[in-house]
């Protein structure tokens, strides 16, 4: 990343600025290459029950697989480590729920069931995804991000994989900054709330001050959470809500009984309640986003699992916000839960859904605040 100057930027610019309660991250987080994480891989060659120790251990839904480079006999005397040569592809936690049986481990598993778990990673990993470089402005990576539904972006340098960006790292990086602003006592010098209306009917087009759009308009959960909320009831199928998902590319649908919050489904619950995904499915090769459209795909004479109640998959316990709650609060239980969405009640305690948050209404209100206040390369 560089200053505005051309020269590269001072850790104490950036100090500079928090201390005068300035915002930084449009200021300073201009590519892909400063906020991304360095690369934890696994290779074809390692197994699903390897992936799942994995995605526990770093607490990860994604995981880059990789081809690395052969290793001399003095290398490996050595005790060097093998670096990545190129990427093959990405193995997602919704991988993982279609291809296992949800009877693996239980008193029933058949003997195709346990040898599952052995299954080498090649056979299963999303070939030929979207990726980014180090270089690639933050903004083109969070549109692709929105554009593409999806929640990582392989960071590539040729054909070499260096690393990561999830929706995650954006969102953690973003929030985390403006918690550190506002811990400063920064204040607007004219009192008031800037709206929506009033931007829009701005005699001037003169990008407003940044600190002042996010705390008029990224303040509470009400300012960015999403009013028309898709729901189901607890009498609904499983059928219905593969419908409703698919439509609306939804990925989590609360469960109501009239407004009442019963429950919510996310498509990994419904995945897991499938039976494993056929090598002869349509779209099982795993190229590009093809198997995507496909993960909810059943032979015939297994859709009757489709006619179940959502009751049998959904979560029943689920942490709910309000539309007071602070958006910061909020972004630090997706960060630390690994959430990626929460129903929002009418009233602290209550069961009314008036909304939903999901990380793409996070990112889409980034999105529209750089556009608002000229940030840094805004699309």
């Amino acid at each position: 990343m560089e200053s505005q100057n051309g020269a590269a930027p001072r850790l104490i610019d950036a100090l500079d600025r928090i201390y005068a309660g300035k915002e930084v991250f449009f200021h300073f987080v201009k590519t892909v290459g400063d906020l991304m994480c360095g690369l934890k891989f696994l290779t074809m060659d390692e197994s699903v029950e390897d992936a799942l120790r994995f995605m526990e251990e770093h607490q990860v839904r994604h995981i880059p697989i990789v081809e690395v480079e052969e290793l001399t006999r003095e290398d490996t005397r050595a005790g060097r480590q093998a670096e990545p040569r190129s990427l093959v592809g990405i193995l997602s936690q919704r991988d993982l729920a279609r291809f296992l049986s949800k009877t693996v481990g239980t008193l029933v598993e058949t003997d195709e069931d346990a040898r599952s778990p052995k299954t080498p990673l090649g056979s299963l990993v999303t070939r030929n995804p979207k990726t980014v470089a180090e270089a690639t402005p933050i903004l083109e990576a969070i549109q692709l991000f929105l554009s593409e539904k999806i929640d990582c972006l392989p960071v590539v340098r040729g054909e070499k994989p260096v690393g990561i960006l999830t929706t995650t790292d954006v969102i953690r990086c973003f929030v985390r900054l403006q918690i550190i602003r506002k811990a400063r006592g920064y204040s607007r010098s004219e009192p008031g709330k800037l709206r929506a209306i009033d931007l829009l009917t701005a005699q001037s087009n003169a990008p407003k001050p940044t600190e002042e759009l996010i705390d008029s308009l990224f303040g509470t959960v009400g300012d960015v959470m999403r009013m028309a909320v898709v729901t189901l009831t607890t009498k609904d199928s499983i059928r219905k809500a593969i419908e409703l998902m698919k439509k609306h590319s939804f990925r989590h649908l609360p469960v109501v009984e009239g407004k009442i919050l019963k429950g919510i489904v996310s498509d990994r619950d419904v995945l897991r309640h499938l039976p494993p995904l056929p090598r002869s499915a349509p779209g099982a090769k795993r190229e590009g986003g093809e198997f995507r459209e496909r993960l909810f795909y059943l032979e015939e004479g297994d859709d009757g699992l489709l006619d179940e109640s959502v009751a049998t998959v959904m979560t029943s316990q689920v942490v709910t916000v309000e539309p007071g709650t602070s958006i910061y609060e909020v972004a630090e239980l997706f960060c630390s839960k690994n959430f990626s969405s929460v129903p929002v009640v009418a009233t602290k305690g209550g069961s009314s859904v008036v909304g939903i948050l999901t990380h793409t209404d996070f990112l889409t209100a980034i999105v529209v605040l750089a556009r608002l206040s000229g940030g840094s390369q805004a699309p």
